[in-house]
C-alpha cells in the first residue's frame, strides 16, 4: 500500500521512501505500508539531501507558502482548528507541517523543523529552507551544486533548477518534485543560506 500522505508515526507504515532520496532501498518483504510523506516533504528532501551531501547540515527552520487545502473550509464556520475556521480563499492561515517529522524519519537526527502559510492560490507552493551549513558556502557554490545534482542521478527528473524569475504559475504541472529557485538563493557569513523550491 502507498500512502501518499506523511504518517504521523513509524508505527503507522513501514517506510518513508522517497524518490530520488531512499526510494532504492524498497523491500517487497519488509516493506507493505509505504508512506511518500506529503508534496512539502518532496520538495524539501531534494534540497536538504544535496546540502547534507555536499556542505553538512547542523540546523534549519523550514516554512512552505501552500496552496488551501481540503482540511479548510470554504466559508467562515466552527471548526477543529481556529485558524481553519477562516475562509479559505480569504485569509493567510498559520499552519502545521507533517514534513519535519517525515525528513526526521529519513534521516534520524536532522535538525529542521518548520511550519506553513495556506494562501489563497488554486495549486502551487514554495518552500523556503533557511539553514546553517558545517562547511563554508557561496551562493554560487550551492547553486552549481543542485545544478549538477539535477542532471544526474539519484535527483535527476526528481530535482530542477529555475534560472529565470518567475511565479507560481511556472512550476504548475511540472512532474519535479523539487524546482529550486537559484535567483532566491541567499548567503550570509560563509554558513547561513537560504534556499527556496
Amino acid at each position: 500500500m502507498l500512502v501518499s500522505a506523511p504518517s504521523k508515526t513509524m508505527a503507522d507504515c513501514d517506510a518513508f521512501l522517497l524518490p530520488g532520496i531512499n526510494a532504492d532501498t524498497f523491500d517487497p518483504v519488509v516493506h507493505k505500508i509505504v508512506s511518500i510523506a506529503n508534496c512539502t516533504t518532496n520538495a524539501l528532501a531534494p534540497v536538504v539531501k544535496v546540502l547534507r551531501d555536499e556542505f553538512g547540515i547542523q540546523h534549519g527552520l523550514f516554512t512552505t507558502v501552500h496552496a488551501y487545502t481540503n482540511s479548510q473550509s470554504l466559508t467562515d464556520q466552527p471548526m477543529k482548528d481556529p485558524r481553519d475556521s477562516w475562509a479559505a480563499a480569504e485569509n493567510i492561515n498559520p499552519s502545521s507541517s507533517g514534513a519535519a517529522k517525515a525528513l526526521a524519519f529519513i534521516w534520524p537526527g536532522l535538525k529542521i523543523t518548520g511550519k506553513a502559510y495556506r494562501v489563497p492560490v488554486r495549486t502551487g507552493s514554495i518552500v523556503e529552507l533557511n539553514a546553517v551549513t558545517e562547511k563554508a558556502v557561496t551562493g554560487e557554490g550551492v547553486n552549481e551544486s543542485f545544478r549538477r545534482a539535477a542532471q544526474r542521478p539519484p535527483l535527476q527528473g526528481i530535482l530542477d533548477v529555475l534560472e529565470g524569475e518567475w511565479p507560481s504559475a511556472r512550476i504548475v504541472g511540472d512532474a519535479h518534485s523539487c524546482v529550486v529557485d537559484l535567483p532566491l538563493m541567499m548567503v550570509q557569513q560563509d554558513r547561513f543560506l537560504s534556499v527556496a523550491a
